[in-house]
């Protein structure tokens, strides 16, 4: 049987116990699958029920991995918990957990049957070696993330009081909005302000952050973002597992005799990277050598221009990866070794 490094391995002694963990605000919903039994248990979302949770499972088994879903904050803290308690933890994508609980045919969805199932979905993924491993992020990795997602989260709300201020007739409403827009560029420009002091605290961060920008095409929004979202480049041993984990790999779908007309992203991936992607690669299309380029071969194959972007995405997630992987700046002499293959 064979493992990525970045999969969970299978014990010595065969498939060690398996926590599933159905995560939402308020509560956790747990499910333990041993070689002899099936237990549940259900613990607060706080650090106190995180401990409550470790302990009933450690009653049962002295050793086990737990898998959760990768649904945002809400179990974030619980994974970096278990994983300083030294469990092995796996973060996986609820489409897979969801697919996996449609092909067993479940009828019923609660808390309790979604962690069981999750259970379920770990086990034989365990058992494939297929179970991706969570590797707890340092300190300014999760501040910088925070404070990056936080002024994504202020540009959409500025964007959307800029509609509705579009479609306003009264004035005082117009005014209302207008310090609502004022307001909020002061909040992005001190959370800017935050990145940009919190970047220059750190010397990888710093150093990749210079790496990254020495990029055409890529500023500071999207070199902080690539920081933010990215998981630490040893992680991948080859680009395209870069540019997979943003969605970029296509989605091959042939059916007997049929072969359709296009092949789409597969968009299973960090979004937020994906959209940041899109912007840098508008942008490089007209100011990096490499990618302009490269541009110009596809729309003479007729290729058509959304097609092009992605490509030029996925091209990008090359160049990124061999710039922070080899600590090189970006070169426009070294096409070949940067950008990877057409």
């Amino acid at each position: 049987m064979t493992h990525s490094k970045n999969s969970l391995a299978v014990h010595q002694q065969g498939v060690i116990p398996v926590l599933g963990i159905d995560v939402s605000k308020l509560t956790l919903d747990a499910c333990m699958i041993t070689a002899e039994s099936i237990s549940h248990h259900r613990v607060r979302n706080d650090h106190e029920g995180h401990q409550q949770l470790h302990a009933w499972a450690l009653a049962i088994s002295p050793e086990y991995c737990a898998c959760l879903e990768s649904t945002g904050s809400y179990g974030e803290a619980l994974a970096k918990y278990l994983f300083k308690e030294q469990v092995a933890v796996s973060l996986v994508n609820p489409a897979q957990t969801a697919a996996f609980a449609k092909a067993q045919l479940l009828r019923t969805k609660t808390d309790k049957v979604d962690a069981e199932s999750i259970a379920r979905f770990a086990r034989a993924m365990l058992l494939e070696g297929q179970l991706p491993r969570y590797e707890s992020r340092s300190q300014e990795d999760d501040a910088l993330q925070e404070l990056v997602r936080h002024r994504d989260a202020l540009v959409t709300q500025r964007q959307q009081v800029i509609n509705r201020n579009g479609d306003a007739e009264l004035a005082a409403i117009k005014r209302s909005n207008q310090k609502l827009i004022d307001t909020i560029d002061r909040e992005i420009k001190q959370i800017e302000s935050a990145i940009r002091t919190l970047i220059g605290q750190h010397e990888r961060l710093k150093a990749q952050y210079d790496l990254l920008t020495s990029i055409p095409g890529v500023g500071p929004v999207t070199a902080t973002t690539v920081l933010a979202e990215l998981p630490a480049i040893e992680r991948f041993s080859r680009a395209n597992q870069v540019a997979a984990y943003a969605g970029l790999t296509p989605r091959t779908r042939h059916s007997g005799s049929r072969t359709p007309l296009s092949q789409p992203i597969t968009k299973t991936g960090n979004q937020r990277l994906r959209k940041t992607l899109y912007m840098a690669a508008m942008v490089a299309i007209r100011s990096n050598p490499i990618m302009k380029q490269f541009a110009a071969r596809l729309y003479l194959k007729g290729k058509a221009p959304k097609k092009v972007i992605v490509a030029i995405m996925r091209k990008m997630t090359h160049l990124i990866y061999a710039i922070l992987r080899n600590e090189v700046p970006f070169n426009a002499n070294h096409i070949k070794v940067m950008a990877g293959p057409n």
